[in-house]
């Protein structure tokens, strides 16, 4: 009721106002991913099914679709309130504007193991980058290097389109590639995301291939005897057993993206082998002084 009738000069103030209030609507939502994720993953394991990446997949469509539906009704509500945005690419502004504050919270949420207090950090990033460099709370001001960084955020060219301040934003691309930067540059942290997340799968298939490689090649009669002389069955199993822990725990080291580790196999459960390479060096070297003999036992022999 009090944007009711507001002056069409003011627009992107009432803007301004309703994506703070889309924003701030869809916050508790959006912080509890964490949570959700996390009793999520202990359900499927408690459970023994593999559904976590098709739970969140589901999880993705239904919040993504919830918030288009709050920018729709944003987009309703302003066209109620103030005349002069009745226009289709409006709309798809204010949905690109949405999408591009709230959309990362879904990405570190969901498909990372960021813990709450993190991903809360990592997620508000594009609202803060967005005040400081998209110059839109401050038209035409900035370094001129720094300044150059608005290029990159959504509502720099959203800014463009409102016709109150437009001729005040410094740089504003032709008005038929405005719609279409707009849409693109909403996506700018999705495709970051989607880097990281991709070079950190990459680097863990590299040392999984490499302990594979170790394994096989050490995978013969004469080392498997040796080491059942040196340690015996029963210790080499006790053994294999924390080798597979600490292989997980370096492998979970590599970063907080979630990459699928099922098929990761990091000792021969059946045969009990272990490498030099993949056993840590703290046990290497209480097995060493536990296990061979003594000149004492030498001497007796």
């Amino acid at each position: 009721g009090t944007f009711w009738n507001s002056d069409a000069d003011h627009g992107e103030l009432i803007l301004l106002a309703c994506v703070n209030l889309t924003y701030y609507h869809v916050m508790p939502l959006l912080v509890s991913l964490t949570e959700w994720r996390a009793s999520m993953t202990e359900e499927a394991e408690a459970l023994m099914h593999s559904s976590v990446h098709v739970n969140k997949m589901l999880k993705t469509a239904i919040i993504m679709g919830f918030i288009t539906l709050i920018a729709v009704a944003q987009y309703a509500v302003l066209n109620i309130c103030v005349t002069g945005f009745s226009e289709v690419k409006f709309a798809l502004a204010i949905v690109s504007e949405t999408a591009f504050m709230t959309f990362p919270f879904i990405y570190v949420g969901l498909f990372t193991k960021m813990e709450s207090s993190m991903a809360h950090l990592v997620g508000s990033m594009p609202i803060v980058f967005t005040i400081f460099f998209s110059t839109t709370y401050s038209p035409g001001a900035g370094v001129p290097v720094i300044k150059d960084l608005r290029y990159l955020f959504s509502r720099f060219y959203f800014w463009c389109m409102i016709p109150s301040i437009q001729d005040s934003m410094e740089g504003c691309p032709n008005n038929p590639y405005n719609t279409i930067l707009v849409f693109v540059s909403s996506m700018f942290f999705l495709f970051i995301f989607l880097a990281v997340m991709g070079i950190r799968m990459l680097k863990k298939k590299q040392i999984r291939h490499d302990l594979d490689l170790i394994r096989s090649n050490l995978k013969d009669s004469t080392y498997k005897d040796l080491q059942i002389e040196m340690y015996g069955p029963k210790v080499l199993r006790r053994l294999s057993r924390s080798t597979k822990r600490h292989e997980e725990s370096v492998l979970a080291s590599m970063g907080a993206f979630d990459v699928d580790d099922s098929d990761d196999d990091s000792t021969d459960i059946e045969t009990g082998m272990l490498t030099e390479r993949t056993v840590p060096l703290t046990t290497r070297n209480s097995l060493s002084v536990s296990f061979h003999p003594t000149n004492n036992d030498t001497a007796k022999k």
